[in-house]
């Protein structure tokens, strides 16, 4: 079937009455079998719960679930807090935080998000690499999920732990819309230097205090 499916698509749309074919317009993977309705490799949404209330309150079985996105979908966890990690070390060793989840992003994997509509009623928050890839990736998540507040991404941040900083292969400065002043001439700073600061780098007792002073200012 997958060697065959111009054939089998033409074949299916001339015998099966058109209410049963779902629009695919603009789709480009896996748009066969989303057309006819068919199983497809879905990519895999992976959430930890940072909250035990919340694990006793939806009677999760884990603490650490990975899932399809359809299903991640119809999760509708409104109106908790959301943390998203560029990198999976970061993601395992977020502390505990009262009504919060944490989601790993994996770099631009991140788009898989735009399509959980309730997600866009939830306090976000994204802790990215400091180098012009986690810039790019926190302006694209802003681009759906606007309120988005990003973690450890800021001068200080980089001034503390700069000397574990390492030079990377050089980048051109893109137009990122969805940065904040501060934001912006950081990852402008980082391209024209060639520099990066991998979010392993930051210490611990530094990460924990800066999440839960933030939790602090800023409530559910």
């Amino acid at each position: 079937m997958e060697q065959n499916k111009g054939i089998l698509r033409n074949l299916l749309e001339a015998i099966l009455p058109a209410e049963l074919f779902v629009s695919v317009q603009g789709e480009k993977q896996y748009a066969f079998e989303k057309r006819f309705s068919l199983r497809y490799g879905e990519p895999l949404i992976r959430l930890r719960i940072l909250d035990q209330a919340l694990k006793a309150k939806y009677d999760f079985p884990f603490s650490d679930i990975s899932t399809p996105i359809s299903e991640f979908k119809q999760l509708n966890l409104k109106a908790h807090r959301f943390f998203i990690t560029e990198n999976l070390m970061s993601f395992l060793n977020l502390p505990a935080l009262e009504n919060s989840f944490a989601l790993f992003g994996s770099g631009y994997a991140i788009q898989t998000l735009k399509s959980v509509k309730w997600l866009a009623y939830c306090p976000i928050f994204y802790w990215g690499d400091l180098d012009t890839d986690g810039f790019k990736i926190l302006s694209q998540l802003r681009s759906y999920l606007p309120q988005t507040i990003s973690i450890m991404m800021n001068v200080k941040t980089f001034e503390t732990f700069k000397e574990f900083a390492v030079t990377v292969t050089e980048s051109t400065a893109e137009n990122l819309l969805y940065l904040t002043p501060e934001e912006q001439a950081l990852y402008l700073y980082l391209s024209l230097h060639n520099k990066r600061l991998e979010q392993e780098r930051i210490s611990q007792d530094y990460g924990y205090k800066y999440v839960h002073d933030l939790c602090i200012t800023i409530p559910d």
